[in-house]
């Protein structure tokens, strides 16, 4: 059965008095879904799968499905970035979309994007059963979204481009980050790569025996060694340590061995 995060919210509690007023729902149409009801043992849970009657609510770039039984008492209030539950004048909580606010509920990857949920959570002052279900009620969203998306709960997840382009030498073919490719300038000459930031030189590789330099290793029987320039910029320093991206991609062929 499937793992849930128990509630981020931390407001289990008990109340004992009515619901709150009328509101408006969600936007959508309401439909029958099977969800997860959470147990609580630490921040998982094992989940039974009882039936819950939901309706979707539409928010950024994402369905949220929430408990039908709170669509005529609950507004959903939705902008580009946020999606607000209130229940009258009292605030329950607000779904964040890619923000650095609030609790990180998790990450959905949809279509080659990362979606990072959020939420901030608001004390009761009142007590009231119903209010603090519809606060718990978090749960049936996170164990939809969990079913729907290729959802990965309690963490921050951020698309890394970790592609490369090719740079064809006499002696290898080198890797190097695609990320740099319209701003480094790679010259290549016989037995020399030279990578530069316009003017500002940031390093050169020498394919053959060489007193300049450090030696880097041995791609079958030639030596490439390694020069490297003083740089001041942010970008120059990273394109400059992204040497290491080469040198990842050479350990990856049998015929280099790396200095010792």
């Amino acid at each position: 059965m499937k793992r849930l995060l128990l509630l981020v919210l931390a407001l289990v509690m008990l109340f004992s008095l009515a619901a709150c007023d009328s509101g408006s729902g969600g936007e959508s149409e309401s439909e029958d879904e099977t969800t997860a009801a959470s147990g609580a043992e630490g921040s998982q849970v094992e989940a039974t799968e009882p039936d819950v009657s939901t309706y979707t609510i539409k928010a950024g770039g994402l369905e949220l499905k929430y408990p039908e039984k709170w669509k005529d008492k609950v507004t959903v209030d939705v902008t580009d970035d946020k999606a607000a539950f209130t229940c009258g004048k009292v605030n329950l909580f607000d779904i964040l979309f890619n923000s650095e606010e609030g609790t990180v509920l998790g990450t959905v990857k949809k279509d080659d994007e990362y979606i990072v949920l959020t939420v901030v959570d608001y004390e009761l002052k009142k007590a009231d059963t119903d209010l603090a279900e519809m606060q718990t009620d978090l749960n049936v969203i996170l164990n939809f979204l969990e079913a729907d998306y290729d959802f990965t709960i309690g963490e921050r997840l951020s698309e890394v481009d970790d592609s490369t382009f090719e740079i064809k030498t006499s002696v290898v073919t080198l890797q190097y980050p695609a990320k740099w490719q319209d701003k480094v300038t790679v010259k290549v000459e016989d037995d020399v790569v030279k990578f530069s930031d316009g003017d500002t030189p940031i390093f050169d590789l020498i394919l053959k025996k060489s007193d300049k330099g450090y030696l880097l290793g041995t791609y079958k029987d030639t030596p490439i060694y390694v020069i490297d320039y003083p740089v001041e910029s942010d970008d120059d320093m990273a394109m400059q340590a992204d040497i290491n991206v080469i040198i990842k991609y050479l350990q990856e062929d049998e015929n280099f061995t790396i200095a010792s």
